[in-house]
């Protein structure tokens, strides 16, 4: 493969351009997507297993950590599936609400409708600081004393969790 440098291949991935632009221009805008627009609302699905945060809530915004990065979810964003890491969702509505969520996913549909499905979750107001910290240290003490591979991996997971919790609070 060459390398895109010099006259020639700038033109090159030019033209390339022109051309897909123009053959997108001709399916009639069924595809288009633009900007979302500042107020608008789209319908918000959040639950555990045990408890229902919103069902189908109007909200204008939800910021949701998942593994391949910070999403920021507007009304018409690009469909997508991706698994939540455990972090700080922040929902827009009326009010911001932030969650505290340990696992999970999110899904993003045609319709702008999302669904938030974690397998932990709660307010970030409920959190009580000092009990994390002593997770945080029984956690630290049992990764110190693991003997196999698994309690290792276990521990780890268990350090993670507590330290995401703490960021949570403090953020």
């Amino acid at each position: 493969r060459k390398k895109l440098v010099g006259k020639y291949h700038v033109r090159k991935m030019a033209s390339w351009t022109a051309r897909v632009v123009k053959s997108a221009s001709r399916l009639g805008g069924r595809f288009r997507r633009g900007y979302a627009e500042e107020a608008s609302a789209f319908s918000l699905t959040f639950a555990t297993p045990t408890k229902v945060f919103c069902k189908e809530s109007s909200v204008k915004q939800v910021d949701v950590p998942t593994f391949s990065g910070h999403l920021g979810i507007l009304r018409e964003h690009v469909p997508t599936i991706a698994m939540l890491q455990p972090g700080v969702i922040v929902v827009h509505g009326e009010k911001e609400q932030k969650y505290f969520v340990s696992s999970g996913s999110v899904s993003v549909n045609t319709d702008s409708s999302v669904q938030i499905v974690a397998e932990e979750a709660c307010a970030i107001e409920d959190i009580d600081i000092q009990l994390v910290q002593q997770g945080l240290e029984k956690a630290v003490k049992q990764l110190a004393s693991a003997g196999d591979e698994q309690s290792k991996a276990e521990s780890q997971i268990a350090v993670d969790f507590h330290e995401a919790l703490i960021q949570s609070v403090k953020a």
